[in-house]
């Protein structure tokens, strides 16, 4: 079911993926414990040529930041001699916490929906309940 939460968190993932795009990154949620997002160098043909164009240095194609979300807020690590702008990373951070917190609404509220059509008996607007010989006290019988 489409919902403002999703379509949120859709928006927040394409404007990560336009950010990345411009810099020549490339992005990937993940969605097991501990949630994040692994950001690494594009490494298509064209991403490759316009890396030599990076003032920071070269990025290469073991290189990473990641990004994760603890108990005790926002952490990450770069890996494999990654290099960005300090501007850049404040960017990309902002954008992975507005992800990670819509993320949880859509988590929490496909787990909520999920719960509900659960709960709901088999056949829609029907309720069943189970029955018994002493559950109808007028079932015709005029035992006194």
């Amino acid at each position: 079911m489409p919902y403002f939460e999703k379509d949120k968190l859709d928006a927040l993932c394409q404007k990560l993926e336009n950010t990345c795009e411009e810099n020549h990154l490339v992005y990937k949620l993940v969605t097991k414990d501990p949630i994040g997002i692994v950001i690494r160098p594009d490494m298509t043909m064209e991403g490759q040529i316009t890396m030599l164009d990076n003032p920071t240095g070269y990025n290469g194609k073991d290189s990473s930041l990641t990004i994760f979300f603890a108990d005790a807020g926002v952490e990450y690590k770069f890996a494999g001699g990654f290099s960005i702008s300090k501007q850049l990373l404040s960017k990309l951070l902002n954008a992975a916490q507005k992800i990670h917190y819509m993320y949880l609404w859509v988590f929490f509220r496909d787990e909520m929906e999920r719960r509900k059509q659960a709960a709901k008996p088999a056949s829609a607007g029907e309720v069943e309940f189970p029955t018994t010989e002493d559950d109808d006290p007028f079932d015709g019988s005029d035992e006194e």
